[in-house]
């Protein structure tokens, strides 16, 4: 009787497993096709595996549980695919770090999404212990030198391949080449950063960021549409996309009529829009004042991440318009070098704040260190 008591406990995890795993692709699929600003409802997600709506809340409660948990499992994709390459080196580890990364994007999407949704059980840097114990080893075989900031330097590659993976589309299409193309170029460059780690002078003075571009001040529109583009900046700070972005909530904070979201925006996505206009300058320098690739921009998001976060939310939605280089007509084409200095830029602005909370380091300091390390690893 006990046996038969663990046979069928045995079944049904498995049967639970299965399930959920089903219903975390659902939630994926549901995502990437219909976009993240039609929404997503567990009811959906239901539908689209054929259970209940019930059971989905029975398993997970809420979206934000669903799409941890989904988030979870990519991780662990992400890191079954750097264990696989036994006692490597780190040019090699974090070469097959963007590459996992660009086979299971979704994972990268998934935590910038929960990112993006103040969830407060976020842990960015699943691989961190892993990455940290293979630090120690490449110090004690003389790969890496001792005195090397590993802390700054796992917020570099963790900052530039987040960005690499959210913005692709929009660098690929102001770069003018196939994103297939970019992400060829990009895996050849990545392995560079660990190569310059190995040789760089860790001991040497780094250059200080510069100042941010002067801040432009940000004209709201007259009236309801300014209102209404007010209001979703306002929401997304204190809510969160998944409860945020609703229409009835907008309507109610700019204290105007449902109808006319829809009359002056007609969708989420113009309205999101027209907040990214409000907030990026008229033009920008492609990402640099000509020093470290990156570091006008860089100094930008740590001033006001606000742009970086709603380019985020429509590069997540598949939006063909937003521009990670900022405006670039009438200039050439950017480089490779300031496509990098852009994605860790990007990438630093979006995850700054969970990325020092997770290190246990203070902000500013972990602004300071990670620029430092980045001017030294950076493709020249």
């Amino acid at each position: 009787m006990p046996a038969q008591r663990s046979s069928e406990l045995t079944k049904a995890s498995k049967g639970r497993e299965r399930t959920d795993r089903a219903l975390e692709r659902a939630a994926l699929r549901l995502l990437t096709g219909g976009g993240l600003l039609a929404g997503l409802t567990l009811q959906q997600v239901g539908d689209e595996v054929g259970v209940a709506k019930g059971l989905v809340y029975h398993y997970f409660g809420d979206r934000r549980a669903l799409l941890r948990s989904a988030l979870r499992n990519g991780a662990v994709e992400l890191q079954d695919t750097i264990r696989a390459i036994p006692d490597a080196s780190y040019d090699r580890r974090v070469g097959a770090f963007a590459k996992a990364a660009l086979v299971y994007p979704a994972a990268v999407q998934l935590m910038t999404l929960l990112l993006i949704d103040r969830d407060p059980r976020l842990r960015p840097m699943p691989l961190r212990g892993l990455m940290m114990q293979d630090f120690e080893r490449d110090v004690r075989q003389g790969r890496l030198p001792a005195d090397a900031d590993f802390e700054a330097l796992l917020g570099v590659q963790n900052s530039l391949v987040y960005g690499y993976i959210l913005f692709r589309d929009g660098l690929a299409r102001q770069m003018g080449v196939e994103r297939d193309v970019l992400d060829a170029r990009f895996r050849r460059l990545v392995p560079s950063i660990g190569r310059r780690a190995a040789i760089a002078d860790w001991s040497t003075p780094s250059p200080s960021s510069p100042s941010p571009p002067p801040r432009r001040k940000t004209i709201a529109e007259a009236g309801v549409r300014g209102a209404l583009v007010t209001a979703v900046v306002d929401l997304l700070d204190e809510q969160g996309i998944l409860a945020g972005v609703n229409l009835r909530k907008l309507a109610e904070r700019a204290d105007v009529h449902r109808g006319l979201v829809y009359h002056y925006f007609g969708s989420r996505r113009e309205l999101l829009l027209a907040a990214l206009r409000m907030y990026l300058p008229d033009a920008n320098p492609v990402t640099s004042v000509g020093g470290v690739p990156g570091d006008r921009l860089y100094a930008a998001g740590i001033r006001d991440n606000r742009p970086v976060r709603l380019m985020a939310l429509l590069a997540l939605d598949g939006d063909d318009s937003y521009e990670p280089f900022g405006k670039i007509v009438d200039r050439e084409k950017p480089t490779l070098r300031q496509m990098a200095g852009a994605c860790l830029a990007l990438g630093h602005a979006l995850y700054r704040q969970p990325f020092s909370s997770e290190m246990g380091i203070p902000q500013k300091q972990w602004d300071h260190r990670v620029y430092a390390a980045w001017s030294r690893v950076a493709p020249a």
